[in-house]
Order: C-alpha cells, then structure tokens, then sequence
C-alpha cells in the first residue's frame, strides 16, 4: 500500500508487514478512474449490477487483496476490509445490503444500548442493529434503483469507517462483548510489538520531560510546549500506529486543539498533556492489542490541493524563526516534527510528498526504523547529517525520479541543507512546500 505498507524483515523475525499512520487514501490509477466513470454510465443506463461491479473494482487496491466479488446470475456478493472489520453485502435487481459486524455479546447493557443511540447521530447513511443471533452491526441498505455510484461509495465507506474505529472502542469498555472476524488480521511479532512499545513510552517520556525545551523558561513561553505535545502525538499515530483506544485519545487531542471552542492556548495545551498523560498509563498488555497490520479499503484523512498543504507548511515555518534567533533548538525541532506530523496526520498526500514527509522521519527516528529492520542512516547526532550528505541526497533524488514521469515539473536541484539537524529539517520541509506537482 505505497510507501506506508513495506514489507520489511525485522532482524530475528520473519518478513513482516509494518504500517505507519492512519488510512489514507490510495491514488486511484487510470484503470480505475475508468471504471468509476462507467460505473456512472451503467447507472444512468439502468445497468445496476454492472455499475455495482465496477464500483466494487474501483475500490481495489493494486496487488491488495482488499475487496472480494462473487458473481452469481442475478446477484452479486462481495467482502472488503477496513482495518479489523469486514464489510459483507450483495446486489440483486431490487436491493441492496452491506454491513459489518462489530461484536458478538449475550447481553447489551443499558450503557451500551445509549452509547449506540449517541452514535447513530452520527451516521447520515447506515444504522446500528442487533441481529437474531446477537451479533451487533452497522447496516446499510436499500433499493437498488436509487444505489448511484456516490451514495454506495458514501454509505459503505461510512459502514466500513465507522465499524472499523467502533469495535476496538466498545471491546475495550463493554466487557460483555466478544471480539469476531479476525483471521484477516496479521499479527505483528512479539519482537516489533516490544519495539513499538518501547519506543510508544519513550516518545512519551520524553514529551513529559520537564528538560524537554532545554533552557527555555517555560513559564514565560508556555505556547512552545504545544509543538513539543503535537509533534508526540502525531509521532506516535505515524511511527507506532496503535488502533482502538489510544488512537481515540490522539484523535481527541487533534480535535479538541484545533477546534474553536473559545478556550486559549494555555487551556488547550494543558489539554494536550492531560492526554498525553492518559496515553502514558496504557500498559503493554493493553497497547500490544492494538499494534496489528491490516487493510484499509477508504481513507480517514482529508483530501486537498496541495497549495493547501503547502501554505500550511510555510505558514506554520513562520515562528521557528524566532525560537531560533533566541538559541532553543528544541524548540525549533519540535515545530519541525509537529509540522511533519501534522501533514501526515491530516491529509492525503501526494506520493512524492508522502515518501518524502516518510523519509523525514525515517531519518529523525532513524534508531527507531533500525530496530524493526528497516535499513535506515543512523543520525545520532548533528554531526552526522554532513557526514551522511551524499546518502541523504541521493535517497531524495530516486524519490523525485520515481515519481517524475506523473509529475514532470519535480526539480532537479535539491535545496536541502545537511550542516545540521536543524537544517536538515527545517530546509527539507521548506524543499517539500514548492514543489511543482502539475501533472503531466
């Protein structure tokens, strides 16, 4: 699945999948946007079950086994996955029906039952249900001459999101609940699951470090233990990338932060480490639940023209400048890898955008990538960067050859600056925020 879904051999395991960050949306090839535009032609051509179909083919995702299709003479079934969940459904002449079963229990307490009427305020197209033989679901169903590409790729998308986030939050809360339909789900070994836990608490540790902005006087500059809190969450949703319950606790961070509830800054930092602080009482009995490699058939994160990543780059560059002239190079890092995180965090990228905001943190967290064997420089130190310019630059070059024949206008010149850490950081973001993306 691009740059975030490598397969990659771990030093004394077998081949193994990692994953970094949350779903994102996978380019869709021409292939496939040919495929939605005939599913559209079906439609209005009253071809329904064609149209099905090739809506279903355009949701595949290249040499992915994510969504299976059955053809029978009148019908058609078909599976995708979403992470942890599986969404199962069919097509006939008349309706249509998809969901996916969350969890299995012999009784749904009262908690429960109003947790999921909350909930359904939430759905626009699909509905909670409890089936006969007790398995708790999201459906979504309908007639089928009003199944128009968009309201299908909408509803199951909705079903397959939701479903997906819901099963670990409700497991982890409501004992009485049983986990169901998990054999698609492959289990990281116990060495990575060690790993990914290790470096979970150091992240942490080192956010709640009172040395964390070095000689900054935190008191007469509180705002600048915002970046350090982001840059740690959003570090771990990318290098970690737990499901269930500490995903909800990092989502809440973003969400509660950004939002325009009239709190000031000093109120929402002190959010963020009250979090952080929530995040650092997970155990690893409880985190290494939620560390497993899967499949993602829809995207969580916003898609946008990447004018507006850009400006979001160099806007948010803007106050490093400052913290800079004064001496506070940890402070000046943390805006770099809340900006870094940010972008992979919120948006769907481009892929040469992805690859390199990838390898911005391959080389800060270099240790990190090695431990679960993934070859990367070791940057211990500012003095390796110089040292490591030759390696460093060619990596960024075969990341713009690669992606060149889609995006011509990629530059030839890499404007990166290795005297530093610091530099290296600051200058590849700037690098990555002009970039020419106009398609060929």
């Amino acid at each position: 699945m691009g740059i975030l879904d490598k397969l990659f051999k771990s030093k004394n395991s077998d081949h193994q999948w990692i994953r970094f960050g949350r779903a994102s949306d996978e380019v869709k090839t021409s292939e496939q946007i040919q495929l939605w535009d005939q599913a559209m032609s079906d439609f209005e051509s009253k071809n329904y079950l064609e149209s099905f179909e090739c809506l279903l083919r355009y949701l595949m995702i290249p040499n992915i086994d994510n969504v299976r299709i059955r053809k029978l003479n009148d019908k058609i079934e078909f599976e995708l996955e979403q992470g942890s969940r599986l969404v199962t459904g069919w097509m006939n002449q008349d309706h249509f029906s998809a969901k996916s079963q969350i969890a299995f229990g012999q009784d749904f307490s009262i908690g429960l039952m109003r947790q999921l009427l909350e909930n359904c305020l939430e759905l626009q197209h699909s509905r909670y249900c409890i089936d006969v033989e007790n398995y708790l679901s999201i459906k979504f169903d309908g007639y089928t001459k009003e199944a128009s590409p968009y309201r299908l790729f909408y509803g199951l998308r909705e079903v397959a999101i939701k479903a997906d986030k819901q099963d670990d939050l409700l497991l982890s809360e409501f004992e009485n609940l049983k986990a169901i339909n998990t054999t698609h789900i492959t289990e990281y070994t116990d060495e990575i699951k060690v790993i990914k836990f290790n470096y979970f608490k150091s992240i942490i540790d080192n956010a709640l470090d009172p040395s964390v902005l070095g000689k900054l006087d935190v008191e007469k500059y509180p705002g600048a233990l915002t970046y350090v809190y982001l840059s740690a969450l959003y570090k771990i949703d990318y290098l970690i990338s737990p499901e269930g319950k500490s995903m909800e606790y990092i989502e809440k961070a973003h969400q509660n932060y950004f939002s325009q509830n009239g709190t000031d800054v000093l109120d929402r930092t002190e959010n963020l480490k009250e979090i952080i602080k929530e995040l650092s009482g997970i155990g690893k009995e409880k985190l290494v639940k939620e560390l497993y490699y899967v499949h993602h058939t829809f995207g969580v994160k916003s898609v946008v023209p990447f004018a507006i990543i850009s400006e979001f780059i160099s806007s948010e560059m803007n106050p490093l400048e400052w913290y800079r002239e004064q001496g506070y190079p940890e402070v000046c890092l943390a805006i770099c890898h809340y900006i870094g995180g940010y972008v992979l965090f919120n948006f769907s990228l481009p892929e040469p955008v992805n690859e390199l905001m990838h390898f911005y943190f391959q080389c800060n967290d270099s240790e990190y990538f090695n431990l679960l064997g993934i070859p990367s420089p070791e940057l211990i130190d500012d003095a390796s960067f110089p040292k490591s310019e030759t390696k460093l630059k060619s990596k960024i070059r075969k990341i713009l050859e690669k992606h060149r024949v889609k995006y011509p206008e990629l530059p030839s010149e890499i404007s990166v600056i290795f005297n530093s850490r610091i530099d290296f950081c600051v200058s590849l973001l700037r690098f990555v925020s002009t970039l020419n993306l106009n398609l060929k």
